[in-house]
């Protein structure tokens, strides 16, 4: 038997689980957010091009919105949701 930190069968069930649900719903919903943060920075140094001023808040909120793929990627690694004892019976 593997020594893993998920040999306890419930422990690893609920885990599962909560990967499974971080994964269609959080996921899903901070990719929408680092699209949307993606077309605020476009839009912003598009403006930026056109009217030659460039506007910082846009410009800050739409890099944090487009880093939430990778904040979210970061806490299913911390929590452990790629770990392959997850996928044991």
């Amino acid at each position: 038997m593997r020594c893993s930190r998920f040999q306890h069968r419930p422990k690893r069930i609920a885990r599962r689980e909560e990967r499974n649900a971080f994964a269609y719903i959080v996921m899903t919903l901070a990719w929408i957010a680092g699209m949307v943060g993606g077309a605020v920075v476009l839009g912003a140094f598009l403006h930026s091009s056109v009217h030659g001023e460039l506007h910082v808040g846009a410009l800050g909120s739409g890099a944090i919105l487009g880093l939430m793929p990778a904040c979210a990627g970061l806490v299913r690694f911390v929590r452990g949701h790629y770990h392959s004892a997850l996928d044991e019976p």
